[in-house]
């Protein structure tokens, strides 16, 4: 946390530096950064959960057998609800997402003996609102072109850009390329796991690497596997789909 402040505060210091819902198709690719809100018992990620959506088919999750290779080929998922905004040290903790993204690419391996190695790389674009009251940071006033490459910094995104709003306030778009980030199977993580251990409960299969859990409720159907992130902030409604090798 130290660290993250002082790349804030050095941030600021500096000069002025400077969606909607949708599937992707995957199935011809091969396959963040930072984040925002907290994991299962840890660490932090910028996607969550959900069941469907409006323009994304829903998932009963139902568990079943996961060792084996899996490839990406469809990616349904968006977001909306909350960001968190602790990590930016301002007077607001959250920060409403107007709209956003998430797909998904690249291949994920869980082999028999309770290990994993993640090679997806993860897009994300996400629109959302600071308040006028959040550019306060520990006590000092920045405005919406100081907020943008903080934001990138501490939360691993690509990109950021916030502009000024008509309540006075700032609009943002975040962005997380696929090739930024390797691992994290669709959340945007500075502890994005690329391998480590997993553990099945019910129809919840959790990553970790003994810090961090990533829970993920997941159905395996024949060769097809469907994966829905768990974490919290924002929330994530939709599907990230795999075949198997």
């Amino acid at each position: 946390m130290r660290n993250q402040l002082l790349v804030l505060i050095g941030a600021i210091a500096l000069p002025s530096i400077v969606a909607t819902n949708g599937c992707a198709d995957y199935s011809s690719s091969s396959g963040t950064g930072g984040s925002t809100s907290t994991a299962a018992t840890g660490g932090s990620s910028s996607v969550v959960k959900g069941t469907g959506g409006s323009s994304c088919a829903a998932m009963t999750p139902c568990g079943g057998d996961l060792v084996g290779t899996w490839t990406a080929t469809t990616s349904c998922m968006t977001l909306s609800g909350n960001l968190d905004t602790t990590k930016l040290g301002t007077d607001c903790k959250t920060a409403p997402i107007t709209g956003g993204t998430a797909q998904v690419t690249g291949s994920i391996t869980f082999d028999s003996g309770g290990t994993f190695t993640d090679n997806t790389t993860t897009s994300i674009t996400e629109h959302w609102t600071l308040l006028k009251a959040c550019l306060s940071i520990s006590g000092t006033v920045t405005d919406c072109t100081g907020m943008s490459s903080p934001v990138a910094s501490i939360f691993g995104y690509t990109t950021n850009t916030c502009v000024s709003n008509a309540s006075q306030g700032c609009d943002c778009t975040s962005v997380l390329q696929g090739t930024t980030q390797t691992g994290g199977l669709g959340v945007v993580d500075l502890n994005a796991l690329a391998n480590g251990n997993y553990s099945i409960s019910g129809n919840v299969v959790t990553t970790t690497d003994g810090r961090f859990n990533f829970p993920y409720q997941y159905c395996v159907s024949g060769s097809t596997l469907t994966l829905i992130p768990q974490v919290t902030m924002p929330t994530m409604v939709g599907t990230f789909t795999f075949q198997k090798q």
